[in-house]
């Protein structure tokens, strides 16, 4: 089970999640992930990627795959062009990563519809365990915030096997592609350094 390598979750935290079925949930993303990408390879094959995003709300447990293409940089360097503005760097680094702006956000119901089905127990069991169970019953905002953190970690583990065994190959990848799992509040740099330091984890 992969989200439970090298993990730091504390010893409360691993009593509360005791019967939690880490394996059955690796294996619905997993099939989520490549059910998702056969049929965006199929809708979309002369595309290139540049970037795919988890776009999660953890704390109610969605999961959003999202594509990000070079037509979406063209446009968007028109745009700029257009409107004669000049961003900074990390201005323009925040627009190419604005996941809402891209043409294939969050496309789970139309590309990933068995996953979308299958997903559903786990968004209620998420919702469930951190809000009802950890944060009203048991009043431990500490411990809500390691367990959305420890499931967004375990998202980009998941992610990140299912790109280095191969599941992405059936897409047109730009050499600088890029993943990412970004929680709905979070900053691009918490985002990416997560899945960085997966990346690079001996």
């Amino acid at each position: 089970m992969i989200c439970q390598e090298h993990t730091n979750m504390t010893p409360s935290l691993e009593a509360a999640l005791k019967q939690w079925d880490w394996k059955a949930m690796e294996a619905v993303i997993r099939a989520g992930i490549c059910e998702c990408i056969a049929n965006v390879a199929k809708q979309y094959p002369d595309q290139i990627f540049f970037g795919f995003a988890l776009d999660c709300q953890v704390s109610y447990g969605s999961i959003g795959f999202s594509f990000g293409t070079t037509s979406y940089l063209d446009f968007l360097a028109a745009q700029l062009h257009t409107t004669g503005d000049i961003l900074s760097e990390p201005a323009l680094h925040e627009r190419v990563w604005s996941l809402g702006d891209w043409p294939i956000d969050c496309v789970n119901e139309q590309m990933a519809p068995r996953f979308t089905d299958a997903w559903r127990r786990w968004e209620e069991q998420i919702e469930q365990v951190g809000y009802q169970e950890i944060y009203i019953k048991g009043d431990n905002l500490d411990q809500l915030e390691e367990f959305h953190e420890h499931l967004l970690t375990c998202f980009a583990k998941i992610l990140h096997h299912s790109y280095i065994d191969g599941d992405f190959h059936a897409l047109r990848l730009h050499d600088k592609f890029r993943l990412i799992v970004i929680d709905h509040d979070e900053t691009l740099a918490t985002a990416f350094d997560r899945i960085n330091a997966i990346a690079t984890r001996p």
